[in-house]
């Protein structure tokens, strides 16, 4: 079998290199938006019957126009709600196989009509790339996505604007961020001595294992912090004028029963005044962050036979 990466997304390659280290096979790096019907002819020219494509987006205009095998793997490990009826149409009608990066995202696309016969439990292998490293006790990271129901973003420069000087941060932001965002927060980053801004995946995975926890809310940044056996501390906005509302609505919004028990045994924060080094001190490491995970990703060789063994099965057919 011939193994194609398709990279929707320049950073999406991180969530393929796993495979890739073990399978081999040639990466597809022509970045096109989700709903841009447009793209490079010359991608056809890999496809064929003994092509095994990985996908870690939909791309419905592509899918339909191959005539390999397909398998779609997760490209995070988080409990924000990513599926609606076009991508589980998606996912059923022209994938042959949907490799679950953990036990909540399985169970979300059962419930939201994904044929389980499809789902294999892989595991969220990126955390297999996590470099060995000594936790830096003064070092932190802060993840700023656009996931806009949380409405973290405010809280989030805030925080970076008055960082403590005995802390060094590390920020990483989510390529969907908006620009003027991205522009606003690089010029606090630019002027902090200790702030540093991490530009790439591989970074992110250094800065994550020597990070002693992590600061923001519904991101796959946050769990290999839970991983590794360290704090995740949620940090939200405003969610409405009504008082003590806010982290009900987060709950309804994430509508996960897994989310509901890590988040009250976590710490989190609703104001960047509630910041500071004690805090980090005292934050909390959620005792059931490890039923996030299936038993084999604490196994390498055991999720390499899982992975061996699903794509014989596709093969074979």
């Amino acid at each position: 079998m011939k193994y194609v990466y398709f990279l929707g997304y320049p950073h999406h390659f991180i969530h393929h290199k796993f495979y890739y280290s073990i399978l081999g096979g040639q990466i597809c790096d022509s970045f096109i938006e989700l709903r841009s019907e447009e793209f490079d002819e010359e991608i056809l020219k890999l496809d064929g019957k003994d092509t095994v494509w990985f996908f870690s987006n939909w791309f419905p205009f592509i899918h339909k126009r191959l005539i390999g095998k397909q398998v779609f793997i997760e490209h995070g490990l988080s409990f924000k709600p990513s599926l609606n009826p076009e991508r589980v149409d998606c996912l059923n009608r022209y994938f042959d196989l949907i490799f679950s990066s953990g036990v909540s995202q399985r169970n979300r696309m059962i419930r939201e009509g994904v044929a389980p016969e499809k789902i294999r439990e892989i595991g969220y292998t990126t955390l297999f790339q996590l470099p060995a490293a000594e936790v830096i006790p003064n070092q932190i990271l802060l993840s700023i996505s656009h996931y806009g129901t949380w409405n973290e973003y405010g809280n989030l420069l805030e925080i970076i604007k008055r960082m403590p000087a005995s802390l060094h941060a590390f920020i990483t932001m989510h390529p969907s961020l908006p620009d003027d965002k991205k522009a606003e927060c690089m010029d606090v980053i630019q002027k902090g001595d200790n702030l540093t801004y991490v530009e790439t995946q591989e970074e992110l995975l250094a800065v994550t294992a020597s990070s002693r926890c992590i600061i923001g809310s519904s991101s796959s940044v946050c769990t290999p912090f839970w991983y590794l056996g360290k704090p995740v501390i949620f940090i939200r906005g405003r969610q409405t004028r009504i008082p003590f509302l806010g982290w009900h609505l987060v709950r309804r919004l994430m509508d996960d029963r897994l989310f509901d028990e890590i988040l009250s045994e976590s710490t989190k924060i609703s104001s960047w005044k509630q910041f500071s080094p004690e805090l980090l001190e005292n934050a909390k490491i959620p005792p059931s962050r490890k039923k996030l995970f299936y038993e084999s990703n604490w196994n390498k060789s055991a999720t390499i036979e899982k992975i061996n063994k699903a794509l014989d099965a596709i093969s074979d057919n």
